[in-house]
């Protein structure tokens, strides 16, 4: 067992082979980062993989009819892609957006479940939060002052949101008008 968990990968993939469920959080003991890290730790590692980390908000409640939605958004630059977008209904605190960051890398919604070499995040209250507890997994944090991909796959959303929106408002043709 010793040199089946120290391998990476090899857990996940004898799950995978012998068709046996990932255990669910309470099948463990301890606390949940607990029971999260002992999972993570078993995931494969990219030894080349940075991923950018923001938590933002995507819609105020100041917008007329909006409820206020946070999101947490996960890119890899290595990869070029975007790796998760996590929605809530309210701001997370720190705790409750490592576990969607751990979630993201165990239930990746595309790709298989990894985990990167390094973590970027803009927030000082995220870093002092998480880098302890990410080098707990092996996962360097750091903190960077621009995360200019999220920037723009914010702003990207941003404008696509805005085109709709501005298409919804405009008036409906009648079946004479379209004629």
């Amino acid at each position: 067992l010793r040199v089946w968990k120290a391998t990476p990968g090899a857990i996940p993939w004898l799950r995978d082979v012998l068709k046996v469920a990932q255990p669910t959080p309470t099948d463990r003991g301890g606390t949940k980062w607990n029971r999260l890290a002992a999972d993570l730790a078993e995931l494969p590692k990219d030894a080349d993989e940075v991923w950018h980390v923001d938590v933002r908000p995507v819609q105020s409640k100041d917008e007329p009819g909006a409820k206020g939605v946070w999101a947490l958004l996960v890119t890899s630059p290595t990869r070029q892609s975007a790796v998760a977008m996590k929605f809530q209904p309210h701001e997370p605190d720190r705790d409750s957006a490592l576990d969607l960051l751990a979630t993201t890398m165990l239930e990746p919604d595309e790709d298989e479940a990894r985990r990167p070499a390094v973590i970027c995040v803009r927030s000082k209250a995220l870093f002092k939060a998480w880098q302890r507890k990410l080098n707990q997994v092996n996962i360097e944090c750091t903190r960077v002052e621009s995360l200019e991909d999220i920037d723009a796959w914010v702003e990207s959303m941003a404008a696509s949101i805005r085109e709709r929106s501005e298409l919804q408002a405009r008036p409906t043709l009648s079946d004479a008008e379209l004629a």
